[in-house]
């Protein structure tokens, strides 16, 4: 798009942000009937920034944050599905941890709520299944073979090129501010502005900078991802996981396949490392503990932010008319990614569904 193109846009619809949410939203609204969408993105489609490239994400069913998410879940397999070859891999997910943690409890309400097929285990029962993992005897192991990963940078090309089928223009510029002008929004770059009669802000981190009335509630983390060399072949047919500890510290991970080279290892949820360094000693310790057949080689790093919300669950509404926010998708939002702008275009024109209530901006008080 031109800079006089930028100077004299006029939309029905105005999206900040690229990334998987802001995508699938656009996505939405066309389908919808909206005919003139701009979706913007300071950094590009699938960029390395975000939390919308490279690599893989975790696919889980029996979802332990909350079993109001998993008709979603269910969705977006399907959705995936319907979006492209190969985007959603269900290798299975693999969970440990002790029986009252956070992680174990909280996937099986949810798998036995939802009927989602599953297997219970001990820790032995579970390393004889699974020799890539090393588990105290006091430990329980889960099984869902629903879950699995989803490639990221190829599922987020693939929203933006459904989105350009559908007419939606994405373009790479860095959004300023937001105004209200009667019943229409200003979004002004450095040197540009557009118009539009609603304006969708999931930019990830940038949202509280752009929408003050949320932004005492998003707070940005960063996480430290590791990828191990694999000693031996049985990573390649490993599970994806999430092993929690009684300090609620979870490692999760990736087999290792030809997205990344080797085993991807991350951390998730209380893990109270102050620095980036910290976070990488925190890491080894708990890969030294919990996972076996890996090489000392450390491969790769690379460290991402997250937009954190105080309770850890979506943060999705209108904060004023024309005007909503998709944010706080705290570092579990990647999945849900094929049917989020469904959500999200919901929540911008008659709300929420009730089962979702707990999603909602209005959760969270205003402050000035």
């Amino acid at each position: 798009m031109s800079k006089k193109e930028m100077n004299s846009g006029s939309y029905e619809l105005v999206i900040v942000g690229a990334g998987i949410v802001g995508l699938s939203t656009a996505l939405s609204a066309a389908k919808s009937g909206v005919h003139s969408i701009l979706c913007l993105d300071q950094h590009g489609v699938a960029n390395s920034v975000g939390a919308s490239g490279d690599g893989l994400r975790l696919f889980r069913v029996s979802y332990f944050e909350h079993p109001a998410y998993v008709p979603l879940l269910r969705e977006a397999i399907e959705a995936w599905k319907a979006l492209g070859d190969d985007l959603y891999v269900p290798v299975g997910g693999f969970y440990a941890g002790p029986q009252e943690s956070e992680l174990i409890w909280g996937a099986l309400l949810s798998a036995h709520r939802h009927n989602i097929p599953h297997d219970e285990m001990t820790a032995a029962e579970a390393m004889r299944r699974f020799p890539q993992f090393h588990l105290p005897t006091e430990y329980v192991g889960f099984f869902e073979p629903q879950a699995g990963f989803v490639r990221a940078a190829r599922a987020t090309r693939a929203m933006a090129a459904a989105c350009e089928r559908k007419g939606v223009k994405i373009q790479e510029a860095t959004v300023a501010g937001l105004e209200p002008i009667g019943n229409r929004w200003l979004v002004r770059g450095d040197d540009w502005e557009v118009s539009a009669n609603q304006v969708i802000v999931a930019a990830g981190n940038g949202t509280g900078a752009l929408v003050p009335h949320v932004a005492p509630h998003v707070t940005s983390r960063t996480h430290t991802l590791l990828w191990i060399e694999p000693a031996s072949d049985i990573w390649r047919e490993a599970p994806g996981f999430g092993i929690m500890n009684r300090a609620g510290e979870m490692l999760y991970g990736f087999p290792a396949l030809d997205d990344m080279p080797g085993v991807k290892i991350g951390a998730h949820h209380h893990l109270p490392s102050r620095t980036l360094e910290d976070q990488m000693a925190d890491l080894v310790v708990l890969l030294a503990q919990y996972l076996q057949h890996l090489k000392k080689n450390l491969l790769s790093r690379k460290t991402c932010a997250y937009d954190m919300s105080p309770d850890g669950n979506f943060i999705i509404g209108r904060v004023e008319p024309g005007l909503t926010v998709a944010c706080g998708f705290s570092g579990h939002g990647f999945k849900f990614g094929s049917v989020i702008g469904d959500i999200v275009w919901q929540a911008a024109n008659t709300g929420l569904p009730d089962e979702l209530g707990f999603l909602d901006v209005l959760r969270y008080p205003w402050t000035t």
